[in-house]
């Protein structure tokens, strides 16, 4: 029983990193970092997800950049629950309601 719990926390420890690192390179990018300094940033925000005590460190740290770029929180928690659902790993996404994502 111990075993499987510390496999479920590994494996969703890993899933939030990943979620962190490709919605950070996304925001990195539209931050106008290029590829090396997107990819630098979106590991500052897996950082932070490893640092908080709830694993939203990474989500937290994005938030701070939102009025930077011009996106609302509420597309940064859709590009997460697409990311963390696994469906999009280029998070290239067709508009979506009032989200104006890329296509």
């Amino acid at each position: 029983m111990q075993r499987q719990y510390f496999f479920l926390e590994e494996r969703q420890f890993y899933n939030r990193a990943k979620t962190d690192r490709m919605v950070g390179k996304w925001v990195g990018e539209r931050l106008g970092l290029g590829a090396v300094g997107a990819a630098l940033y979106a590991e500052r925000a897996v950082e932070a997800g490893i640092v908080s005590r709830d694993g939203r460190g990474g989500f937290d740290f994005l938030v701070t950049q939102l009025s930077n770029i011009g996106v609302r929180i509420d597309e940064l928690r859709a590009r997460y629950g697409i990311a963390g659902a696994g469906e999009c790993p280029a998070l290239n996404l067709v508009a979506v309601g009032s989200l104006s994502l890329d296509h």
